[in-house]
């Protein structure tokens, strides 16, 4: 399926390849200028899904594609040493555990921010940053009974603005995007 986009679209896009050309000093084939204005999906689905809805399946499994990659990336899922069965699992499991968890956590403040502030967080360094930096911390001072789980909501979202923040975050959150109609 080809979709032809708005005038300001292919404009915004023909500035970018602007931009990466300026950058790496090579200059794009006049094809990729002519088709800066069509966005093409191929796909199996059958014939009644229409273009709408393939649309936002495409953007939903770019979100799975991104969840793939926060967990190989932040959570070295992809590398493990030989060891028994029992204890990969073990650790594959706990480190999911880790991933859902963080996932939750940036999903609530990211709705939150995004409600208060209308800032639009990015999804991917926000579940970076509370997997890689916060959980182990809430951990340890909610072991040591020094604080509670809800007094560090404030701390991650005040990070999360400050070092998360998408620019031009007009359109919402992706969830609210990404609902069929």
């Amino acid at each position: 399926m080809l979709f032809s986009q708005s005038d300001e679209q292919k404009q915004k896009r023909l500035q970018k390849l602007q931009r990466r050309a300026s950058k790496t000093g090579k200059k794009p084939k006049q094809l990729v200028h002519d088709l800066a204005g069509m966005t093409g999906y191929m796909t199996n689905l059958p014939e009644p899904v229409s273009g709408s809805q393939l649309v936002e399946l495409y953007r939903l499994r770019w979100q799975i594609e991104l969840n793939f990659k926060a967990m190989k990336s932040y959570l070295e899922i992809d590398h493990f040493r030989l060891v028994k069965q029992e204890r990969w699992l073990c650790h594959f499991y706990a480190t999911l555990l880790v991933f859902l968890l963080s996932q939750l956590f940036a999903y609530q403040i990211r709705n939150t921010i995004w409600e208060e502030e209308e800032k639009e967080i990015s999804e991917t360094i926000a579940i970076r940053s509370i997997a890689c930096e916060f959980l182990a911390q809430m951990y340890e001072a909610i072991k040591q009974k020094k604080k509670t789980l809800l007094s560090f909501v404030p701390l991650i979202t005040q990070l999360l603005i400050r070092s998360a923040r998408k620019p031009n975050s007009a359109k919402g959150t992706a969830l609210k995007r990404l609902q069929f109609t």
